[in-house]
């Protein structure tokens, strides 16, 4: 069984089933007997949803171990199984998991015990830590810019003392001060909002290189 991107992939035109392909010059011909939905799986940091299932069958022993008796079952070849389980509180599950293994086969080893979330959160672990400090960057960004509109308003207000004075004592209300020093303010402010708009638009693709789906 293949996914539909694979389908689509090697055979554009429809009709998968029943076709055949090979994944090298020298290997099996595959045979397609059905199309599953796709599941999108990380290869690095890519994302694919190219996939073949191969059978879960019984195979022979390898041709350097001893041939089995006649008429004896075949050992099978698989080196792990995955056995994935949902729960109410998975950590709490665990123990219960491994006495149900035993249970049914007491040679079973359990090699490992994962949660989901922590799979998760180690595949992520490079993107997270990334994010991270793009936005503690961008935290020391603004405490900065708010510091610096800070100290040029400041000093605008400084080298107007004489003016707003003058202003005052010919009638001017403390809103209207207040008000002609604010907009000095938001159109530095402006300014700024449009140059970083445009430096962001700037790295856009890196972003989106972070984020999935």
């Amino acid at each position: 069984m293949i996914s539909q991107g694979l389908a689509e992939k090697l055979f554009p035109g429809g009709g998968a089933v029943g076709r055949r392909f090979r994944l090298g010059g020298t290997s099996a011909w595959q045979t397609v007997i059905g199309v599953a939905g796709n599941v999108e799986t990380r290869v690095s940091d890519a994302r694919t949803v190219l996939q073949m299932y191969d059978p879960w069958v019984t195979r022979p022993v390898a041709a350097t171990a001893a041939a089995p008796a006649p008429g004896a079952p075949r050992r099978r070849t698989f080196d792990r199984r995955l056995l994935i389980v949902r729960a109410d509180n998975p950590s709490a599950a665990i123990p219960e998991i491994k006495r149900q293994i035993r249970a049914l086969d007491s040679k079973q080893p359990v090699e490992r015990v994962a949660l989901v979330a922590d799979l998760y959160g180690d595949a992520f672990a490079r993107q997270r830590f990334v994010l991270i400090l793009m936005s503690a960057f961008s935290a020391i960004a603004v405490a900065l810019t708010a510091a610096g509109i800070f100290g040029v308003l400041s000093q605008i207000v400084m080298r107007r003392t004489r003016e707003i004075g003058i202003r005052m004592v010919l009638g001017a209300r403390p809103s209207d001060v207040r008000g002609q020093v604010l907009r000095s303010g938001l159109l530095l402010s402006a300014a700024g909002a449009v140059i970083g708009l445009a430096a962001a638009l700037a790295v856009a693709r890196v972003l989106r290189a972070l984020l999935f789906g």
